[in-house]
């Protein structure tokens, strides 16, 4: 029995090692999953030296950053989905940010209810991504800097 339980424990606590996010809250109300931070090479048509890609998250937790940024998902759904909708409770995002050429993009979004079940989603190959710049004192200029000069924080 002793055994059992044993195997039991380990198999439990390995198996939420795996599922485990590192959410952390950054200025302007978004949240980073630090464990997914990962090196970004692209492909041979669009390759990258120094990017990263990771996944950030916006729910509705009740301040007036987080708010907007769900009322103004609800009406970008609506436009979508040609339907009235303000079911969005949490977004979350895949960015790639090119610590190179101060660049960013957002080539994956789940809009989720407050069930956890996806309301929408889209997802974009490589050619089809729009690349912004890092705008000095905004949400992914403090990701930047978090990512690509740790040291400099």
């Amino acid at each position: 029995m002793e055994k059992v339980l044993i195997t039991l424990i380990l198999i439990i606590t390995g198996a939420t090692s795996v599922l485990a996010s590192d959410w952390r809250w950054i200025p302007g109300g978004d949240y980073i999953d630090l464990e997914s931070v990962t090196r970004y090479y692209g492909n041979a048509l669009y390759p990258h030296t120094n990017s990263y890609t990771y996944w950030l998250k916006n729910f509705d937790d009740g301040s007036i950053s987080s708010k907007r940024y769900i009322d103004e998902s609800n009406k970008l759904l609506s436009l979508i989905k040609n339907q009235n909708t303000e079911s969005v409770f949490e977004i979350k995002t895949k960015e790639i940010l090119d610590c190179e050429n101060k660049k960013f993009t957002q080539p994956a979004k789940y809009f989720y209810d407050k069930y956890g079940n996806v309301l929408y989603s889209y997802s974009l190959n490589e050619h089809e991504f729009r690349w912004g710049e890092v705008v000095p004192d905004s949400n992914i200029d403090f990701t930047y800097k978090l990512i690509c000069q740790p040291n400099k924080q």
